[in-house]
């Protein structure tokens, strides 16, 4: 295998690693980028050296892997054995851990006649069948990769022999698997065969062809935590005042878990996630008093209502803050309306079963996919929230869920430039930071509403509430 740095800055604290399909070397992948994050791509299917010495990765505070088409066969036999430091996010996009296979890969006869008729002719046909379009095919020419034939050849030789000597690599999980209704390559219905039986998080794009867009990809399955931190913290003050939902929303979570908390004579030790401007903390302590609280929070410090109190404050990224905490050391972790900005709730929701002692109680709130769906289908930006399902899905086996719940909470205003006011004040969507104003433009001509102005926005708050098992 072969690597190349797409991205390389000295003061990035984060990676993504690129596993990437056949045919492929890092000039495709050239101009993609992502704040606080470097970026590199592996390549090449003939061996199985990982070609990243890991004292040059170790450092970074996280490690988000994305693999592509044969990437996803290739990263899920090597990846178990490599024990790559602090990774989170695990996303497989359009391929399957069986590479040739009738019902779960690419069809043993297609992949055959690949083989046997490659030139640079077919395999210039082969691009344009991956891209999807003229359009998408003409970007991908404009940075084809630099790969002989014979090579690529060689490559096919060795997937066919491996897929046919190997069982499914079954140790290596995936956190989400994106599947193309469009895919030229895979057949969509092999690769939903593939995958239904490892994981439900499983999301299905009906316009999305074999080659994605990379940075569109980036964009909408990793966080920038560095933007999101801002701008929390640039509404601390107008938060408290527009944020109806998730004040609801805490204390809600806070109802959950007065009704699941365990006996205890003692004032248990407690982590909350995210606490901004104190909304749940306040809420949890109603509920739990006396405790020896810690709060964790990517921007600002402890909330100006919470000063006078004896609670710990550090400023970190919730995500990846528990793995510093030793094992069985916590009696109770919460989160109210902050994990759908993590890269991974399952590689959290693990160190959260390790941190917890036996008994101990993880309660979380977060927002589930049809929250904001009328914005949703103006822009065609989201965040990639989970089910409720889905969430629990990536609840570690040592855990057993106590809730698990759905929810919809509409909120009115009176015009829909009020709307996008609520959520510029509490900083909930990006829309505000991020958007033209030809599609703000859009969204106030298109958005729906009534006759008035009037219109409406629907949250869908989700809870989940597991305990570790003795």
């Amino acid at each position: 295998m072969k690597f190349a740095w797409i991205n390389h800055q000295p003061s990035a604290s984060r990676l993504i690693l690129i596993f990437a399909g056949w045919g492929m070397d890092e000039k495709p992948f050239a101009g993609i980028g992502k704040p606080g994050y470097d970026i590199a791509v592996i390549w090449g299917l003939l061996d199985d050296v990982f070609p990243i010495p890991l004292s040059t990765i170790e450092h970074y505070d996280e490690t988000c892997i994305l693999a592509w088409s044969f990437g996803v066969f290739q990263a899920s036999r090597i990846l178990p054995h490599l024990n790559l430091p602090n990774v989170t996010l695990t996303l497989a996009v359009n391929g399957s851990p069986w590479p040739v296979d009738p019902s779960r890969g690419i069809p043993p006869s297609i992949f055959s006649a690949t083989v046997e008729n490659l030139s640079p002719v077919s395999l210039s046909r082969f691009y344009r069948r991956m891209a999807g379009s003229s359009e998408s095919f003409r970007r991908f020419s404009a940075s084809c990769p630099d790969r002989s034939v014979d090579e690529l050849r060689a490559e096919l030789h060795r997937v066919a022999s491996l897929a046919s000597s190997e069982e499914a690599p079954a140790s290596f999980i995936w956190d989400r698997v994106l599947i193309g209704e469009r895919d030229a390559i895979f057949p969509p219905d092999n690769l939903k065969k593939a995958w239904s039986e490892s994981t439900s998080a499983i999301t299905v794009d009906p316009t999305l062809p074999h080659l994605p867009d990379w940075q569109l990809i980036i964009d909408r399955y990793i966080t920038d935590k560095q933007r999101v931190g801002i701008s929390f913290d640039r509404r601390r003050e107008s938060y408290s005042a527009n944020a109806s939902v998730q004040q609801e929303v805490a204390r809600r979570l806070a109802a959950l878990l007065a009704e699941n908390l365990p006996a205890s004579t003692n004032p248990p030790h407690v982590i909350e996630i995210g606490c901004g401007d104190g909304t749940f903390t306040r809420e949890l302590l109603s509920v739990l008093s006396p405790a020896r609280l810690r709060l964790i929070d990517l921007a600002g410090s402890i909330p100006d209502s919470l000063l006078a109190t004896d609670i710990k404050f550090t400023k970190a990224d919730g995500e990846i803050a528990l793995r510093d905490l030793p094992d069985s050391s916590v009696d109770i972790v919460v989160a109210s309306s902050t994990i759908q900005w993590f890269n991974s709730p399952r590689t959290f929701f693990r160190h959260v079963a390790r941190v917890l002692r036996p008994g101990g109680i993880a309660a979380f709130s977060t927002y589930g996919p049809a929250t904001l769906a009328d914005l949703t289908a103006i822009t065609g930006n989201s965040l990639p929230y989970l089910s409720v399902s889905q969430l629990s899905d990536a609840v570690p086996g040592s855990c057993k869920v106590l809730h698990a719940s759905s929810s919809s909470l509409p909120v009115s205003f009176l015009s829909v430039s009020d709307m996008l006011r609520h959520l510029r004040l509490t900083g909930v969507n990006a829309i505000s930071a991020t958007a033209s104003v030809p599609l703000m433009r859009r969204i106030i001509d298109h958005y729906p509403a009534s006759p008035d102005g009037s219109c409406s926005l629907t949250y869908n708050p989700l809870y989940l509430i597991f305990t570790r098992q003795s």
